[in-house]
């Protein structure tokens, strides 16, 4: 969860979901994006923390997304955290610098002790309630 990591991820997911602005037609065609679990197969990924990624690269362009967790079964519980987190109005700045405070307690040898598979989310959103 290193800083740069994280920003390469985010970059790459709104580099994928822009649409082009000057084409209302094609804005309108396509008013949700479908994605999964980017590299988290073989290459051994945090699948929940790429779902967050891609959602907040998503919401940050005012694209709906819909999130294909295939085998993991992540889906109730990411459906779950990101309607607590529309309800409390949570911005993305506010649930981006939430994983930020993770990756900088992680390069200083910490971390909350939530922070394993099962948890992540339940443990995400608290913070992200509380900045």
């Amino acid at each position: 969860m290193k800083m740069n990591c994280l920003l390469r991820e985010m970059n790459k997911a709104a580099a994928g979901f822009q649409l082009p602005s000057g084409n209302p037609a094609i804005v309108a065609a396509f008013p949700t994006i479908a994605t999964g679990n980017w590299g988290c197969g073989v290459f051994g990924g945090f699948v929940e923390l790429k779902a967050v990624l891609q959602w907040l690269a998503a919401s940050e362009n005012s694209i709906s997304l819909r999130y294909f967790p295939f085998d993991e079964d992540f889906g109730p519980r990411l459906a779950l955290f990101t309607d607590a987190l529309v309800t409390k109005k949570i911005s993305t700045g506010q649930l981006f610098r939430a994983i930020a405070g993770i990756s900088t307690s992680l390069d200083k040898g910490s971390g909350p002790k939530w922070l394993k598979k099962g948890q992540f989310l339940e443990g995400l959103q608290g913070l992200a309630l509380l900045s």
